[in-house]
């Protein structure tokens, strides 16, 4: 390649990273800048309205991430277990469960979120008052590739059988 060429090269790529009005590639990379921030917001919007419906229910639900981290748990989950949101975030939940089914009862969440599947179990949450049982079904969050974007959950306390 000659000084001519290079400098013709050099040309061409200044005039593509320049804007000159939606043909360059930096008028198609700000396009494409500008579609994925619209995307973005968008997801956001879905996930606050989510939120935002969860937030009304009666039932305790929670919502984790891909790896089973608690993200987010409704009024009605911490008015059961006695935490804030604040505390049930990440496996700050377990610490409501009682203290001898702990062990347990994470160990076989592990074990749902490794092998991706559902999860449902029988528990006590323990507080001042005693202990509560509970029936906790969370079931895995999926995109159209089926991957597992997190896990969707609800916590209803255990009815008694009549006699």
């Amino acid at each position: 390649m000659n000084g001519k060429n290079i400098l013709q090269s050099c040309e061409i790529i200044k005039k593509e990273l320049t804007p000159n009005g939606g043909n360059s590639i930096h008028d198609k990379l700000g396009k494409v800048t500008n579609m994925i921030a619209s995307i973005l917001s968008m997801q956001e919007h879905f996930m606050y309205r989510d939120r935002g419906f969860y937030s009304l229910m009666d039932i305790p639900v929670f919502e984790t991430d891909n790896s089973g981290s608690c993200v987010y748990a409704n009024r009605a989950y911490c008015d059961l277990t006695h935490l804030t949101e604040s505390q049930v975030y990440g496996a700050g939940w377990i610490n409501a469960i009682a203290s001898d089914e702990r062990d347990f009862v994470m160990n076989q969440w592990q074990h749902a979120v490794e092998q991706k599947r559902d999860f449902k179990q029988e528990y006590n949450y323990s507080n001042k008052d005693g202990k509560i049982p509970v029936v906790c079904h969370a079931t895995p969050v999926m995109n159209n590739k089926k991957e597992i974007l997190g896990w969707l959950g609800k916590v209803e306390p255990k009815k008694e059988k009549s006699k």
